[in-house]
């Protein structure tokens, strides 16, 4: 399909499209799109499953069950919860390292990103790989996005290794475990990539990022094009 082919709003959609094709074309094995889009379907489910299991909750014990048998019961339910729960943040991890690799990628070197910087933690690369690339020591993603990030790293290593526990004899217990919740919600995710995603946008306004809330839970990115030679950048 040629751009004559597209009906474009405007010269500047056209060039942008042109820009990202062209980007496209250069890179392979770009998932980003693919993980945000699980990400984000995981995070409809979750919400769905999650009022499914609060309703439940407040239903056994307004009908006097035990709490085993009320717990028996909602593993009918949980286990969905629990399911996008997981999804959600892995991929919401997976997403995260996927961009700043292929940020960083793009504009310093590909042997760059592979030797050294792909080394470094997820977190870490969010803190200095828009340094290296802008040039700019004093150039920061924002705080709130670090910090939350730091809480969605602490919760993806939760999952890589859980720790079991025995099934409590009362609902006060039960409910005190089952509503302490994990490292970061999964609000706080969604949010967290959200903050990650425009956070770079504000630190390096010549690559075409953006992160769109359409609607609820309704997520866009585009890649970034490689900086001009009149861009500040580090030659690597």
């Amino acid at each position: 399909m040629t751009t004559k082919s597209r009906n474009f709003l405007n010269k500047e959609q056209e060039k942008e499209y042109v820009e990202f094709c062209k980007r496209s074309v250069k890179r392979m094995n770009f998932n980003g799109g693919d993980y945000l889009t699980i990400f984000k379907d995981a995070v409809k489910q979750y919400a769905i499953h999650k009022k499914e299991f609060e309703n439940s909750f407040e239903t056994g014990k307004k009908n006097g069950i035990s709490a085993l048998e009320w717990y028996l019961e909602a593993q009918k339910i949980k286990p969905k919860m629990k399911h996008n729960e997981l999804i959600a943040i892995t991929f919401a991890t997976m997403f995260l390292e996927c961009i700043i690799w292929d940020y960083a990628a793009v504009n310093t070197s590909q042997s760059l990103t592979e030797d050294f910087l792909g080394s470094i933690n997820l977190l870490g690369k969010w803190k200095v790989i828009p340094k290296l690339v802008n040039n700019d020591k004093n150039i920061n993603i924002d705080h709130e996005a670090i910090a939350l990030l730091k809480k969605l790293v602490k919760e993806r290593n939760n999952i890589l290794h859980s720790k079991s526990k025995p099934v409590p004899d009362t609902y006060d217990e039960i409910k005190r475990i089952e509503t302490k919740g994990s490292a970061i919600t999964i609000p706080e995710t969604v949010e967290c990539v959200k903050r990650c995603i425009e956070g770079l946008q504000k630190v390096d306004t010549t690559n075409y990022w953006f992160y769109e809330e359409e609607v609820k839970h309704t997520f866009t990115i585009r890649m970034p094009t490689t900086k001009t030679p009149k861009d500040k950048t580090n030659k690597v």
